[in-house]
């Protein structure tokens, strides 16, 4: 992708014709504006502490680049950086597990490799069992908030490798779980308490203790969970945490 944009780039906009692409750009000029002077605090903070020698010697330059590097993997984890095809937009049915030379494997910190993890724990259980989990998206209710929560739902379980299927039902009460390991709820916060209990009833009608997920984080959460809600997948979630809890709670071992 980042080959062909720089191609398109080249052949259709023509920039390779043009002397300075960025002149005059605000964007641009703000841009290097704020590295310079942020660049140049640090470099009066180093010759403060004796030079560069004294501040590498003290520990403070390597401490400096820890927090740099803890900050942008957090941000990664977090997905407020996107890794496209990774940590957002991630394709399930991609595999790479027989792919991978561990001879050859980095030992260099990368902001990727968190949820990479995740996607070979699900690779290396689909090949043990011959299957992977399968989610349910349940799009039931509001029209905008049913696909807005289910899109949301879909990128961020996505980044496990999980099988995700979307389905819209007239009502909650239509649900049936078929093969599906796990139930995402997706619809909007004033429909979920009326539609949980019309699922879960019918749940327990037909036998089933397939796990309900509720896409959002809902004021109605304390009921919810009475009613038999496990889990909700909203923005302020971690990532990582939540993703391998669940890889837990489906079988995948660590």
């Amino acid at each position: 992708m980042a080959r062909n944009t720089q191609i398109v780039l080249k052949q259709e906009a023509l920039l390779s014709r043009v002397a300075d692409a960025g002149a005059g750009s605000y964007y641009l000029e703000f841009l290097t504006d704020f590295i310079a002077r942020e660049s140049w605090k640090i470099m009066q903070g180093i010759e403060s502490a004796g030079g560069f020698g004294k501040a590498n010697a003290s520990g403070q330059l390597a401490k400096a680049l820890n927090e740099s590097m803890a900050a942008r993997e957090k941000a990664v984890v977090e997905r407020r950086r996107v890794f496209t095809g990774t940590n957002q937009y991630a394709d399930p049915s991609e595999k790479a597990l027989d792919r991978i030379d561990p001879m050859h494997r980095s030992v260099e910190r990368r902001g990727a490799r968190s949820y990479e993890q995740l996607r070979l724990r699900t690779e290396r259980h689909a090949v043990l069992n011959g299957k992977t989990p399968r989610i349910l998206l349940a799009e039931v209710g509001d029209v905008k908030m049913r696909s807005a929560r289910s899109g949301f739902a879909q990128h961020f379980l996505a980044s496990a490798g999980f099988e995700l299927v979307t389905q819209r039902f007239e009502s909650a009460g239509e649900i049936a779980p078929g093969n599906a390991d796990l139930i995402v709820l997706c619809s909007s916060d004033a429909e979920y308490a009326g539609l949980a209990a019309e699922l879960f009833t019918m749940l327990k009608t037909l036998g089933c203790s397939v796990p309900v997920i509720v896409a959002g984080n809902p004021a109605s959460a304390d009921q919810l969970r009475e009613l038999g809600v496990a889990d909700f997948i909203h923005v302020r979630c971690n990532p990582i945490e939540f993703l391998t809890a669940w890889q837990q709670r489906l079988g995948i071992e660590a």
